[in-house]
């Protein structure tokens, strides 16, 4: 209840201050159930809300805040503001200061929804490049390149956190429908490296779409940082199914299933169900 009146204070407050300091404020959101399975693990039942509030300040500059909600069924309900970041245009390179998003490669190098710093983008015609420094505990600091050479996604990413990683990545569509993408990662300093391949059939942007990806992956362990999409993925070789419907526009029900063993062929299998609704 405490929790409940907390949040409530919270959103009172994001909407007590825009309505006399921003001009339009847009609200969104999401919220979503998930199911998770992991070998010889308790299962986990967890939900989440966000809600998301974007401004725009004048002179090119802009305000993200984000009060994220997470409930577990076991463990307790947990509430943050988990993203609050300045934005601002800078002769056409996107610079954000403060706690953010930050994604490197085909996010098996890094993929975090708060990480606190500076993050600068620039583009040019088929090609994006991003800077970020920052802390999170320790310093962070990374760079990702991406271009399109030919109809293939090309990019390559550097991250230094605990240790100093680096990765190679390519997609491109094989047909209307299928598209394959591939992602070489590796630790510099303790030398683990490994590889993903993933073959993606279908795509999910309406309301009955639905797709279906195939993945392998071999990866040393300490190969990819603690920011891995999936920590599941370090250490571990083997495959991944998964699927995505789109129960509505707005809704998807999301469903994967790794196949997966550790290096030293201890089972990593994991099964996690998700529904999710964006508001």
């Amino acid at each position: 209840m405490k929790k409940s009146l907390l949040v409530a204070g919270i959103l009172a407050a994001l909407s007590i201050s825009t309505v006399s300091a921003f001009a339009n404020p847009v609200f969104s959101g999401d919220a979503n159930i998930e199911y998770i399975k992991q070998e010889d693990e308790a299962r986990q039942l967890t939900n989440r809300i966000r809600l998301s509030m974007d401004s725009n300040l004048g002179d090119d500059l802009y305000l993200h805040s984000r009060v994220n909600v997470n409930n577990n069924v076991d463990a307790g309900t947990d509430v943050a503001a988990d993203q609050v970041y300045l934005g601002a245009d800078i002769h056409g390179i996107d610079v954000k200061a403060g706690r953010q998003p930050l994604f490197l490669g085909q996010n098996g190098m890094l993929a975090d929804d708060n990480v606190t710093g500076i993050q600068a983008t620039a583009k040019h015609e088929k090609s994006t490049f991003t800077g970020f420094y920052g802390k999170d505990g320790e310093t962070v600091s990374a760079v990702d390149m991406t271009t399109t050479v030919d109809g293939v996604d090309l990019g390559a990413s550097y991250l230094k956190h605990d240790s100093k990683y680096w990765g190679l990545n390519a997609g491109t569509k094989l047909s209307d429908n299928v598209r394959i993408n591939t992602e070489f990662v590796k630790n510099q300093d303790t030398k683990a490296k490994g590889y993903m391949a993933e073959l993606v059939f279908g795509e999910v942007a309406k309301k009955g779409d639905i797709n279906y990806a195939v993945s392998y992956r071999d990866i040393e362990g300490s190969a990819v940082s603690g920011y891995s999409t999936d920590v599941n993925y370090n250490d571990s070789k083997g495959l991944k199914l998964s699927a995505n419907y789109k129960v509505t526009d707005n809704a998807t029900l999301s469903v994967y299933h790794d196949l997966a063993d550790s290096q030293n062929d201890v089972s990593k299998n994991r099964t996690d169900i998700e529904f999710s609704v964006k508001f």
